[in-house]
């Protein structure tokens, strides 16, 4: 559905977006995630035409979007953004009715297409008449998403739809707008800076950083395997050690990290020269907490408990290593009491260890 392919844009000489290339399949809900300025809201506008392109291809359906008026081009696009941007002395209905009316569409035609949206987005039939000032936030998202969605566009944009809800309204509303675009059958691309929701909503992730795309893949692709450290650390928390190969073997590659005091033992290769400069890159779930102490070995440290976060059904430990890095471990509640321990607390001391199947080793 979309061809993106060597795409630049600068403003006054300063690089938003640079030599950009994606492609996304019909049906897909794809997400570009990635900091403010990063430049995945200036992708989103040239999509649209808001903003042209210094150079570089856009197609959508196999067309080039330039060899057609941007107005024409924007009746099969919906575009939806943070702010709602619904009018307020509008209703419901008159604010989902504004572009049918505008393409001047008959008015049975519109009043079945707002009952029909009305019913998708399950929002009760007698709310077309009630004004935005009257809805919840969730509610006033439902309603632009409908107008964005009337004309049965090809492709919907959402520019950080959910960015001005609240944490669990946020949380809710994120599957719901999940259901409804697979219901409607639209293929979709979404910018938000929010990872969680990148990862709770999307088909595909794109992980921007200084107008780049680093990293394309599906979201446990790009969580389980990270290819720089900004993706490895901008998705979810990871523990980062460097150091230099020491080891590298098909079966099995050896760093030794002055920052963990010891080996990292990882179970393949990376065919790099021994004295290479690496990340390994282990996340907090993966790391093993212990009130005793292990067997020399890799993969292994002790430290002191510095901090503890409690939440609930676990726990984040964040452990001082000798040299003073601190490496933080999510611990299940129910492990120190299927252990029947108590758990480690303040200034104690702790071993901490993890799988050789568990780090990522990365070059850049």
């Amino acid at each position: 559905m979309i061809e993106i392919a060597n795409v630049n844009k600068a403003f006054h000489g300063a690089p938003a977006v640079t030599d950009l290339s994606l492609t996304v399949a019909e049906g897909e809900f794809a997400v570009l995630v990635g900091t403010s300025g990063s430049g995945k809201s200036t992708m989103l506008k040239m999509l649209n035409r808001l903003l042209e392109p210094d150079s570089g291809d856009i197609r959508v359906a196999g067309r080039d979007i330039r060899a057609q008026p941007p107005e024409l081009l924007r009746r099969h696009i919906g575009y939806a953004i943070q702010s709602v941007g619904l009018f307020p002395h509008w209703t419901v209905e008159q604010n989902i009715a504004a572009v049918p009316q505008l393409l001047k569409w008959p008015r049975q035609r519109i009043q079945a297409r707002v009952d029909e949206l009305l019913a998708l987005l399950q929002l009760p039939a007698d709310f077309r008449r009630r004004y935005p000032h009257q809805l919840s936030g969730g509610q006033q998202q439902r309603v632009a998403l409908a107008r964005s969605l009337v004309k049965r566009p090809k492709l919907l944009l959402l520019d950080e739809p959910l960015g001005a809800l609240d944490k669990k309204l946020r949380q809710q509303t994120q599957l719901e707008l999940v259901n409804t675009i697979e219901a409607v059958g639209v293929t979709c691309i979404m910018v938000t800076h929010d990872q969680e929701e990148a990862m709770t909503m999307s088909s595909r992730i794109g992980i921007m950083s200084e107008g780049k795309l680093l990293q394309v893949g599906t979201p446990t692709e790009i969580y389980e395997y990270p290819s720089c450290r900004f993706t490895a650390e901008f998705i979810g928390e990871t523990n980062m050690f460097e150091g230099a190969v020491v080891v590298d073997e098909p079966d099995r590659v050896e760093i030794n990290s002055q920052e963990l005091g010891g080996v990292i033992h990882i179970d393949h290769g990376i065919t790099g020269p021994k004295g290479m400069h690496v990340w390994a890159s282990v996340r907090p779930e993966d790391v093993r907490l212990d009130k005793q102490p292990l067997q020399p070995g890799a993969n292994r440290a002790a430290g002191t408990v510095r901090d503890i976060a409690y939440l609930g059904s676990y726990s984040v430990y964040h452990v001082k290593l000798a040299g003073g890095k601190i490496v933080k471990a999510v611990v299940p509640s129910s492990r120190w009491c299927d252990a029947n321990e108590t758990a480690p607390t303040w200034d104690e001391t702790v071993y901490l260890s993890w799988r050789a199947d568990s780090p990522v080793v990365l070059t850049q």
